[in-house]
């Protein structure tokens, strides 16, 4: 498997201590590659190039202003957004993109549950299907906790949206810490596992004033139960999804911990 980590690509240090860890690639957030800066872009580039990483993943794919459901919905603004992400994303090594994006897929007022996974389907398989397979990419559907969103909530839930969609390109992430808070077993992921193309993992316990931290230790979370599924699954890549404390303690940490976990399931295989 090959494990990366998300955070603000256009932050050298951060770049720096990825590389110097070991780790396989970043994950980048979108947005930043659809609307950011000449001078941020440029950075992202630099960066990545000066440490030889490749942009991987992205998360944060759409903002609160894009909605995939509602009166508000704009399929052009959507698509000329996704266009410029992934013309910008695609040289940087970008494959995957996350969909959680819970203020953008919640359903808009005025809409009912189905009527906003309807619409929220129609956007991924006319929208954003075609134009991520012009660029040789996927979406894969992240599952948000209930505070977050009311919209997909569980690995299940995600791939019945990756299966309305009718695109075959897009499929479903597992997030560690917000399965935590569905209660969406580990055992999940393997009802749904063709489709799981993506996984996030943290220390998801509060930890002073962040809700999710890198890890720190094999044995303060279950990490071997959700690594064991996502594996078995035949998922291929696992990004650190996290607030950073202090990048140059917290990414070989945390890398630390993925590699044991990968040792123990080498001798149990």
């Amino acid at each position: 498997m090959k494990y990366g980590v998300c955070f603000d690509v256009a932050v050298e240090q951060n770049v720096k201590a990825a590389a110097e860890s070991g780790y396989d690639y970043v994950e980048v957030g979108f947005q930043r590659l659809a609307r950011g800066t000449a001078q941020q872009q440029r950075q992202i580039k630099e960066n990545l190039k000066e440490y030889r990483l490749p942009a991987l993943a992205a998360n944060g794919f759409l903002p609160g202003d894009l909605k995939t459901n509602g009166t508000e919905k704009d399929n052009v603004k959507l698509a000329d957004y996704i266009n410029r992400g992934l013309e910008f994303g695609k040289p940087l090594g970008l494959e995957k993109v996350v969909f959680g994006s819970g203020g953008a897929r919640s359903a808009a007022p005025g809409n009912t549950f189905a009527q906003a996974f309807r619409e929220t389907a129609e956007f991924l398989g006319e929208i954003a299907s075609p134009i991520f397979r012009d660029y040789g990419a996927y979406l894969v559907i992240e599952p948000l906790a209930p505070a977050e969103v009311d919209l997909v909530n569980t690995v299940k839930e995600a791939a019945m949206l990756a299966a309305a969609s009718g695109a075959d390109n897009v499929f479903v992430l597992a997030d560690i810490y917000h399965m935590g808070l569905s209660g969406d077993a580990f055992a999940n992921i393997h009802d749904i596992a063709p489709l799981l193309r993506h996984a996030h993992i943290s220390y998801p316990t509060r930890y002073e004033d962040f809700t999710r931290i890198f890890m720190r230790d094999f044995s303060e979370y279950n990490y071997l139960g959700f690594l064991a599924a996502v594996r078995a699954a035949g998922c291929e890549t696992c990004s650190v999804e996290a607030s950073i404390i202090d990048i140059a303690v917290d990414a070989p940490a945390a890398l630390k911990v993925l590699k044991r976990a990968e040792a123990v399931l080498d001798l149990i295989d």
